[in-house]
């Protein structure tokens, strides 16, 4: 993977994590209107089912965008309900992401390959491992944070664990099957079931929210109106308990006033039965005059309390009445035992009874005091006291009250006896008389209770106090209760919703299964057919076979009865018989049969018919129809039916003497090759024994021609000139008698490509550029523009073409001149015509043309050749896709078209071999020469003479010549193939082994000019393949080239 796409792939995920992250917090935030307080709970929570979608479609990699999601939403979550932190959004998002992962991995293991969810068995077990095991580590890592954390009780832990875990796995159930519709792949199963799966189960979805929704409104408004029915009645009932002790404060003073001088015993037996826990006391005190305090105290002592004396009450903080105030002393108290301390005590001096008591003296209702710390018992305790003035019948109305009848009460008692609630209902009991509250009663601080608590409040009117009272719930379990209430329908929704996700999912998955199987039935039904309709019409086309086989089998053919009766016979055994067919019908083979042969037919027939073998062969003889013997190979079997049993017999008859015949043939092939290939071996052999003594004779020309020290005679050089023509003219005969052998055997491999036809003929011209001159012609060229380029073997159309225009020159008049033009034919080939002005051919020669070896009559004239020039040239031309034939000119000469394919025409650039004049290199160059033949060694030395700076060894074997190439590496090494010890591609292998040595270029220089020789050392890495004899300026390109260049180096 290149670093652009690695780039591009690390972008996609980073999108893809941020794409995640969003959807998982946007859809959690959607679906907190489903929120069952008091916890961050959800009974649907599509976001997990999100987050595993996401991960089985993209991969683990972009797990972490759940984890940024659930941190967002958590945030956000604690950011309006006050109870999240950083540290415990980080540990719910870490075990959301751990869950999508682990379900993932579990869902891949059991689910390899590619996800379809097609199956039902397939279904259930992405269900209860992606929702159902999965599920459980979100829940529990989220629950154990927020009950850590304190924002979670610990009575709510289970249920909130349980929510959690519900919520997240029919989030999943509902949650995974839209997203995967969307992102899944393969794209052509999950894409069809966008509108058939994923629109209606986000549709049920949000249908079945929006009925949650209403659900639970309803059940809220029930559980409110629940709440405040009980608190009414919980309210009236306290609210009956609280003004109950006001009833023996009047009663007990309307007895007093139509009872006045009540004895002690008296007013124990009228209060005894008012008092109750919820009054902790019960008395009367007289009001007086502070100087008649005495006789107050007189009655009482005389009344039975001895010890009762009227004074002001002197405690720290009490109050200090004035001389002339009457005082309200406490006459009567029950009970006594616990109150008889407060006998004779001054009300007025009390604080907190002082303002109360003088506010009843001045009216007839109930009056209640402040509440203030009761001193009879030993815990804080808190009381109130009731005042309600006495005035007696008799007394006239204008008179001060007798005294006071008072009940001290405990607001606490009061509540106490209100019976305990059955919803948990709790009462707090406020005195806001003196404009500020003061709690009285209830649960402790549930004067600061908060205000979004579920509560009712009424207003009491206690003996002129103000008094509120309140009915509450601890918690705001109102949300709770609705939620509780709508969870049996909420689940029930969701799993119905889950359900239909699943059923859509099988249902599509079945679907797209049927209509799969469809079509794989369809296509193999069609398939049948056209099997069908291929048997057939391949039934048909053996029985047209077997007719035509049966008709044109060269080998006779012939059914006939069980008594030898002929039923049908082919062409074939007709004609060995000679006999037609209409004649042969209903004849037994047995006439037809030589007579000497009969017996043994019969005999082996019945063996046949018996059983004891399926066929037989034998030779025979027949008679045709003129009684002459056809001798004949025949092979008899016997035809069965379905029961085993003899139907018919059916002969199958050779005629011996065409296989004979056939036999003989096929000898005469096998010598035919054994010859052709000695020839080429001959042939092959006598090249390279004749090239070796060439190429000494050829270079020591080249070398005598080149010679300056003492320079050659004209006449010297004329000789030599001679010499170098002959050699050539001789190595020229050779070739074409390797190439007719070549060709004839097949062997001939050419390189086909696209040739410049002008640049050609300027070369091959140039190198018959002596003989233009001795025979003073000229060359007149018209190529037209369109016929320039043609497709061709580079040596082979330069041998073609040279031996065109050589036969022109040689067979044209002195002063002649030869005209080669081209043009493009219909054909889509290039027509290239070389005419001269030579006496042409006659008739006859022309009818000899093209046979190898003949002259046509010029075998004793003065003009060189073989005889095999046109016929190699017309055989390459065949062999390169094109022709070669002759056309009489018009008026006298000889005109040759040769055509070739036609070639669009490239980029060429020309290349031209440097001449021979003597050089020298930058530098020194060291050369190895492996060759057993002295004269071409000592050729090869005086050729590098040319070359200054070139020093070459010489070793004259292989072996010798790896071990000097061992010691020390040369810069080349010019290699013959034909070594006395070991062959030159073996040299050139075991070079290619060396380490050092891999590398060394090599110049083959051998006689040996086969095709498959050269590309045998091709294929080890030679540089070069120079044949003998050596072409002096062919052999110094090659070096100048290597070493100019500095490829060695």
């Amino acid at each position: 993977m290149t670093s652009n796409e690695r780039f591009r792939a690390l972008q996609q995920t980073l999108w893809r994590i941020l794409a995640l992250a969003l959807g998982y917090a946007g859809v959690g935030l959607l679906c907190l209107k489903l929120a069952m307080a008091p916890n961050y709970a959800i009974p649907l929570f599509p976001s997990a089912g999100l987050a595993l979608a996401a991960l089985l479609c993209w991969g683990l990699g972009v797990s972490p965008g759940v984890l940024l999601g659930s941190m967002l939403l958590n945030l956000v979550l604690g950011e309006e309900r006050g109870q999240m932190s950083w540290l415990s959004s980080s540990l719910i998002g870490l075990g959301a992401m751990l869950q999508a992962v682990t379900g993932t991995l579990l869902i891949r293991r059991v689910l390899p390959g590619t996800l379809l969810l097609v199956e039902p068995w397939d279904l259930l077990r992405f269900n209860v491992l992606g929702a159902g095991v999965a599920g459980l580590v979100s829940a529990t890592v989220a629950t154990l944070t927020l009950r850590s954390g304190g924002a979670l009780a610990a009575e709510q832990t289970l249920d909130s664990w349980l929510s959690w875990w519900m919520g997240d796995a029919l989030g999943v159930l509902i949650g995974a099957p839209i997203l995967l519709c969307l992102i899944g792949r393969p794209h052509a199963i999950w894409a069809p079931r966008r509108l058939n799966v994923a629109l209606p189960l986000l549709l049920a979805t949000l249908l079945m929210s929006y009925g949650t929704q209403l659900v639970q409104s309803w059940n809220y408004d029930a559980a409110r109106n629940a709440f405040e029915r009980e608190a009414d009645g919980l309210l009236a009932t306290a609210r009956q308990a609280i003004l109950q002790p006001l009833v023996p404060v009047q009663a007990l003073a309307l007895q007093l006033e139509q009872a006045p001088g009540m004895s002690q015993q008296t007013f124990r037996q009228v209060a005894g039965p008012w008092i109750d826990d919820t009054v902790s006391a019960l008395g009367f005190a007289a009001r007086i005059e502070r100087r008649d305090a005495s006789l107050l105290d007189q009655a009482a002592i005389q009344d039975g309390l001895p010890d009762f004396r009227s004074r002001d009450r002197q405690r720290r903080g009490d109050v200090q009445p004035p001389a002339d105030e009457a005082m309200v002393v406490i006459r009567h108290i029950e009970p006594q035992q616990t109150n008889r301390a407060a006998l004779g005590t001054n009300v007025l001096s009390i604080p907190h009874a002082r303002e109360a008591l003088l506010a009843a003296l001045q009216g007839h209702r109930p009056v209640a005091s402040a509440a203030f710390m009761l001193s009879q018992y030993e815990l804080p305790t808190q009381g109130v006291v009731v005042y309600r003035a006495v005035r007696p019948v008799a007394m006239p109305a204008m008179r001060a009250p007798a005294g006071v009848v008072f009940s001290t009460v405990r607001p606490d008692l009061l509540l106490a006896q209100v019976p305990q609630s059955p919803k948990g209902l709790l009462l707090c009991l406020l005195d806001r008389s003196d404009g500020e509250a003061r709690q009285l009663a209830g649960t402790p601080g549930c004067i600061a209770r908060r205000a979004d608590l579920p509560q009712r409040e009424i207003q009491i009117d206690f003996a002129g106090r103000h008094w509120a009272l309140a009915a509450y719930l601890p918690r705001n379990d109102l949300g709770a209760i609705a939620s509780a209430s709508s969870l049996p329908f909420v689940v029930v929704a969701l799993f119905s919703t889950a359900l239909l996700g699943a059923l859509l999912l099988s249902v599509t998955g079945r679907t797209s299964s049927v209509q799969a199987l469809v079509r794989d039935r369809t296509a193999a039904l069609r398939h049948e057919i056209a099997e069908r309709e291929r048997a057939t019409a391949a039934l048909k086309d053996r029985e047209r076979r077997f007719s035509n086989i049966f008709e044109h089998a060269p080998i006779g053919i012939v059914f006939t009865e069980l008594d030898g009766a002929v039923r049908e016979a082919n062409p074939r055994f007709c004609e060995m018989v000679d006999y037609p067919l209409a004649s042969l019908l209903g004849r037994r083979t047995l006439d037809l049969t030589h007579p000497d042969d009969r017996e043994q037919d019969i005999r082996m027939s019945q063996a046949l018919l018996r059983g004891e073998f399926s066929s037989y062969q034998r030779i025979k003889r027949y008679l045709d129809r003129r009684g002459s013997v056809v001798e004949v190979r025949a092979l008899v079997s016997v035809l069965r039916d379905e029961d085993g049993q003899p139907y018919s017999l059916l002969g199958v008859v050779e005629d011996i003497g065409d296989q004979r015949r056939l036999r003989d043939l096929e000898r005469a092939r096998e010598a035919a090759e054994a010859a052709s290939a000695a020839k080429n071996e001959f042939l092959s052999r006598m090249s390279h024994e004749l090239r070796t003594p060439l190429n000494a004779m050829l270079g020591f020309a080249q070398l005598l021609s080149l010679e300056g020290q003492p320079p050659l005679t004209p006449r010297q050089h004329e000789w030599t000139h001679q010499i170098q023509q002959a050699g050539w003219h001789l190595l020229d005969m050779i070739n074409d008698i390797l190439d007719l052998s070549r060709i004839e055997s097949g062997a001939m491999r050419l390189s086909l490509d696209r040739q410049d036809l002008p640049a050609l003929l300027q070369e091959v011209s140039a190198l018959l550029q002596a003989q233009w001159q001795r025979q003073e012609m000229r060359l007149d060229l018209h190529l037209a523009e369109g016929a320039r380029w043609v497709q061709a073997d580079t040596t082979r159309l330069k041998q073609v073409l040279s031996n065109l225009l050589s036969n022109a020159i040689k067979y044209n008049r002195k002063g002649g001149e030869v005209r080669v033009s081209s043009e493009a034919v219909p054909s889509g080939q290039i027509e290239i015509r070389v005419q001269d002005d030579g006496p042409g051919l006659t008739l006859d020669q022309q009818a000899q043309l093209f046979q190898p070896f003949n002259r046509l009559g010029q075998e004793n004239g003065g003009i060189e050749g073989t005889g095999i020039g046109l016929v190699i040239s017309r055989r390459l031309a065949e062999l390169m896709g094109g022709s070669l034939d002759f056309e009489p000119a018009a008026g006298c000469g000889a005109c040759f078209v040769l055509r070739l394919p036609a070639a669009d025409a490239p980029q060429i650039a020309a290349h031209e071999l440097p001449g021979v004049a003597r050089r020298s290199y930058a530098r020194k160059h060291e050369l190895l020469y492996i060759e057993d033949n002295p004269v071409n060694a000592e050729l090869m030395m005086a050729m590098l003479d040319l070359r200054p700076s070139l020093h070459c060894e010489l070793r004259a074997d292989g072996r010798s010549g790896l071990q000097a190439l061992r010691s020390k590496r040369p810069d080349l090494l010019l290699l013959d193939m034909q070594l006395p010890d070991m062959d030159g591609l073996d040299v050139l292998r075991q070079l290619r082994q060396e380490p050092g040595l891999a590398e060394l270029p090599v110049l083959v220089v051998s006689a040996n000019a086969l095709p498959e020789q050269q590309a045998a050392a091709r294929a080890l890495g030679v540089r070069a393949y120079l044949t003998k004899p050596l072409d002096l300026p062919a052999l110094l390109a090659q070096l100048d080239a290597l070493f100019e260049d500095g490829t060695t180096h």
